[in-house]
């Protein structure tokens, strides 16, 4: 358990510097955009199946 906590310590001593607090900004927004981007993609795919768009691929 000291391990973790040792973890979480370093964790937030690093987000307290400026280098750290700016990769954890960036980490964060790349996640959005790529969570966002997949749930776009699944919007597509489902409109694409259900014959939103085309009718193609209906089931």
């Amino acid at each position: 358990m000291k391990t973790i906590a040792g973890y979480i310590k370093s964790f937030a001593l690093y987000l307290k510097t400026e280098k750290g607090w700016h990769d954890f900004t960036d980490y964060i927004r790349a996640a959005v955009i790529l969570a966002a981007v997949m749930a776009m993609v699944r919007v597509l795919w489902d409109m694409l199946l259900i014959g939103g768009v085309t009718g193609l691929f209906t089931r």
